[in-house]
């Protein structure tokens, strides 16, 4: 004996939705990306107009410390998080020479350098301060991973008579992204982070 199949309901589909509605649900998904978009910065996307204003050096009549603390020190938040080149960029004080300290965590099995002191004072004040009666003013910055290569600088450093501030590391280093820095005074203790 033979059943007839049993014929199934067609499925019902909600037919609801109006064309008015369908476009309120668009909009309201077009306004949540825009505002999710809006309320995201990328880090280190401080722009100009949120830190304080730039004083050019002329402004300070000489004063160093004045000037590195006002269009420097006080606008740290605009170079965090770019590039190494930004920040001298800015600095109308010729950097004398340098001293790249080395990180003693190994990135990738080497001895990597983190960070530096940058000078704006002749090699002999730095030596003898106290004799040229002169401010050994620098800035201490330290640099985010991929840090500067401790053989390839050296390299370059003895290429160039131990000098670490050349044209060929000076390229290196440009692109290395700035985490932190402070003006200093070598006769006045270096507190980074605060």
């Amino acid at each position: 004996m033979m059943t007839e199949p049993t014929k199934q309901k067609p499925l019902i589909v909600a037919t609801n939705i109006t064309h008015t509605t369908m476009k309120q649900i668009m909009y309201s998904l077009i306004v949540i990306v825009l505002l999710c978009i809006g309320c995201t910065t990328p880090k280190g996307s401080v722009s100009k107009k949120d830190v304080p204003k730039y004083v050019p050096f002329k402004e300070f009549k000489g004063d160093t410390a004045a000037y590195l603390l006002q269009s420097l020190e006080n606008r740290k938040q605009y170079y965090i998080g770019r590039k190494f080149k930004v920040l001298l960029d800015d600095i109308e004080l010729p950097v004398q020479f340098c001293f790249l300290s080395e990180n003693y965590l190994k990135v990738k099995g080497k001895v990597v350098y983190g960070q530096g002191e940058f000078y704006f004072c002749k090699k002999e004040v730095y030596d003898h301060p106290d004799d040229k009666n002169e401010n050994a003013y620098y800035i201490y910055v330290m640099f985010a991973p991929p840090y500067a290569d401790y053989n390839v600088i050296g390299d370059m450093m003895r290429s160039h008579d131990g000098n670490w501030w050349n044209e060929e590391s000076l390229k290196i280093l440009k692109q290395l992204i700035v985490t932190d820095f402070q003006y200093c005074n070598r006769s006045i203790p270096l507190r980074i982070g605060k």
